[in-house]
């Protein structure tokens, strides 16, 4: 019996196995089938990035301020910065042109909702921009163009400057092909009006040391069968700066550029400028300029820094012209810029009367007159009327007139 037993209890061990595997695989079956009838379950692919949600308003990431690579958001980033402004400006300014390297555009959001003072604003903007564009000009143009009646919130509107500034030194051809591209009848408002855009890239053309380059490009504007409107100030600028080292060859330029209103009322303006340097110069070439309004005004421009520079040449210049010229209003507008510009006069009421005596116009000539001898009653009565009482320009009854309105007048 004891055999017996131990046969059925081997038989049994070696069964457990095999109904193990039997019932696992039942059960595998099963299960395949019960998958068949269900939806499939959709695999991530972990290799394709996920795009992530746009970031509602206040809350769009922001560059790394904090060494980590979690993104903070424009609430953490501004509420940080504050309190590294109020800690420490240096730590701020730092942490400021940290994140300008990687995210510029921010750096000015953040640049202008913390400035405490709109100085303050126009400074940190003005420096991210300048570094921005000297790393990547036309992407921070791109930048400045999209900003739109926004232009005047960031640094008084100067940054278009900022840019073509870098723009200029690092690819002038960059900034000429991008002035061209506004040049059109058409854009005539707003701050990238064709005028404005010109004039700002001039004179980052010139301060960048391409004085031939910006000289070349008016030319090719002022010749060009589609006349774009590059306004007086393109003109301007070219011939003042060439003005500064060659004025003759500034002035000769000027006058070989098609005549048009801008390029007469720039003569002036030039020979203003001219004059604060060498008035006998400009004077000298204004008197070779056509017998026009703009010689008109270009000379009595000049007269009026000569007067107040050195009065005795401009005297004597001005004998010598009356000498070649027939009076004329002109004529009166020079005395008496000689009369109330000349320190010289000031002090010498009595030399300057005699300059008034010659003003042609009646009106004109007693109204010098009248102020001249008001400003000399005032530092010495006495001298005054005795200069009435003894002048033979003066009839009795005018003699009496003024002296009872300088006595009245004391």
């Amino acid at each position: 019996m004891p055999s017996v037993r131990h046969s059925q209890r081997k038989s049994v061990r070696l069964w457990r196995p095999v109904a193990t595997v039997v019932v696992a695989l039942i059960v595998i079956f099963a299960w395949t089938v019960f998958r068949k009838d269900q939806p499939a379950v959709p695999q991530v692919a972990t290799d394709v990035p996920v795009a992530k949600p746009l970031p509602d308003e206040g809350t769009r990431p922001t560059a790394e301020l904090n060494g980590t690579d979690q993104p903070a958001t424009y609430a953490d980033t501004l509420g940080m910065l504050q309190g590294k402004l109020q800690g420490s400006k240096s730590d701020f300014l730092a942490s400021l042109a940290g994140m300008a390297k990687n995210k510029p555009d921010e750096a000015i959001d953040l640049a202008l909702a913390l400035g405490a003072t709109e100085e303050e604003k126009s400074t940190w903007i003005t420096d991210i921009m300048k570094k921005w564009a000297g790393r990547d000009p036309l992407s921070a143009w791109q930048w400045l163009q999209q900003q739109g009646n926004r232009m005047d919130q960031l640094a008084n509107g100067s940054l278009t400057g900022v840019v073509f500034g870098a723009m200029a030194a690092r690819d002038p051809g960059m900034l000429l092909a991008t002035m061209n591209s506004l040049l059109s009848p058409s854009n005539t408002t707003g701050p990238f009006a064709s005028e404005t855009v010109v004039h700002a890239g001039l004179q980052a053309l010139i301060d960048s040391g391409n004085l031939d380059l910006a000289r070349q490009a008016v030319e090719t504007w002022a010749s060009s069968p589609l006349k774009p409107d590059i306004g007086a100030a393109a003109y301007e600028t070219v011939a003042i700066a060439l003005g500064k080292s060659a004025p003759e060859q500034a002035g000769a330029w000027l006058k070989a550029l098609p005549d048009t209103p801008e390029t007469s009322s720039v003569i002036t303006t030039f020979a203003l400028d001219w004059s604060k340097r060498d008035p006998a110069g400009a004077m000298a070439w204004a008197e070779t300029l056509p017998p026009d309004e703009s010689q008109a005004s270009a000379i009595s421009n000049i007269f009026g820094n000569w007067a107040a520079q050195d009065s005795t040449a401009a005297g004597e210049w001005l004998n010598n012209y009356f000498s070649r010229t027939s009076p004329s209003p002109d004529n009166d507008t020079q005395v008496e810029a000689l009369i109330f510009r000349s320190s010289a006069l000031q002090n010498n009421p009595a030399l300057a009367l005699q300059w008034a005596g010659l003003i042609s116009n009646p009106t004109e000539q007693e109204a010098s007159e009248e102020s001249v001898l008001k400003r000399w009653a005032s530092s010495d009565p006495a001298a005054a009327a005795d200069y009435i009482n003894k002048s033979p320009a003066f009839t009795t009854d005018q003699k009496q007139a003024l002296l009872q309105e300088l006595q009245a007048g004391q």
